[in-house]
């Protein structure tokens, strides 16, 4: 057994296990650019002409990001 060290999915050492690395590896969806977290809570949505707009924030680490989606 060894202590101290964390082996991802893929088996490679290194000093940190991300989420992501332990979940099935899907390109597809928003991605934190700070912790590589896959889930998010919407905080805010507005409705714009053709768009919709909203504030997500990483539920892991706090980043925050605007998605836009097109309407129709």
């Amino acid at each position: 057994m060894t202590e101290g060290v964390n082996v991802s999915a893929a088996g490679n050492q290194r000093g940190s296990l991300r989420l992501s690395d332990l979940q099935g590896r899907d390109d597809r969806g928003l991605v934190c650019r700070k912790c590589g977290c896959r889930h998010f809570y919407t905080i805010y949505t507005r409705a714009k002409p053709g768009c919709i707009l909203r504030l997500k924030e990483c539920r892991h680490c706090g980043q925050r990001m605007v998605t836009r989606e097109r309407a129709g």
